[in-house]
């Protein structure tokens, strides 16, 4: 599974990827296995995260990822990067 979202200007927001995808049709909810985050803002590096297991909601607002979750951005001109590893993240796609 993989997915880009595009901003108003037609610039990438995010990529998502996933070794697998479950979507569930009775509330609209999905399921990742391994899911790929990569996050695009201008001016600044880009932000990659990568956990053992991922759910969205049916509106796709948010992803909460579990296991082993690990996010990463480089250096660039306005920070000098750095990691975060956790058990828990909850990502907020649309801000």
């Amino acid at each position: 599974f993989r997915a880009t979202v595009m901003d108003e200007r037609g610039r990438r927001r995010y990529t998502l990827s996933a070794v697998l995808l479950i979507h569930y049709g009775d509330d609209g909810s999905s399921e990742l296995e391994q899911p790929y985050l990569v996050q695009y803002r201008e001016g600044s590096a880009p932000i990659h995260t990568r956990a053992d297991r991922g759910w969205m909601p049916k509106d796709k607002s948010e992803i909460l990822l579990q296991g082993n979750a690990v996010s990463t951005q480089g250096r660039d001109p306005r920070s000098a990067g750095g990691e975060i590893r956790v058990d828990k993240m909850k990502i907020l796609l649309d801000s």
